[in-house]
């Protein structure tokens, strides 16, 4: 709605986007992105309750530099949604970002200016992951 852009917009002062690396240009962007109702209704989510209930193998990747999800809060929480999942992998990813770029900051406005468009050491874990787990040698 124009209310909860015009909200948003008032919140997303030009210090909180520096804190998540957008520019001021990408307010108005933001702002009618988050006010969707997928934004509303995602908070509420149980994602370990779903977790719980995985068990096929699972490869679970989080970046160092990413702003949107901390690797260091999320992943214990991910290993811990799985832990009657047999076959659960979980990996810290020293300084990609979000896209799994090798990144400076992690911030969303960090990610065009990467040459990078994944990371050769992520694409070889999964890599790895799959083919121990799903190809015949």
């Amino acid at each position: 709605s124009a209310t909860a852009v015009g909200q948003l917009r008032h919140f997303l002062t030009d210090a909180r986007l520096a804190a998540i690396g957008v520019t001021p240009a990408q307010r108005e962007q933001l702002a009618s992105e988050f006010s969707r109702p997928w934004w509303r209704e995602f908070p509420q989510y149980d994602a370990a309750a779903t977790l719980a209930r995985v068990h096929v193998p699972v490869l679970a990747l989080g970046g160092t530099r990413v702003v949107q999800v901390s690797s260091a809060e999320n992943l214990p929480s991910i290993s811990a949604a799985l832990s009657r999942n047999r076959d659960v992998t979980v990996r810290e990813l020293r300084d990609l970002n979000h896209l799994f770029q090798r990144a400076k900051t992690g911030g969303v406005s960090e990610y065009s200016q990467i040459a990078e468009s994944f990371s050769p050491e992520a694409m070889g874990i999964v890599r790895e992951w799959i083919a121990t787990r799903f190809l015949r040698r």
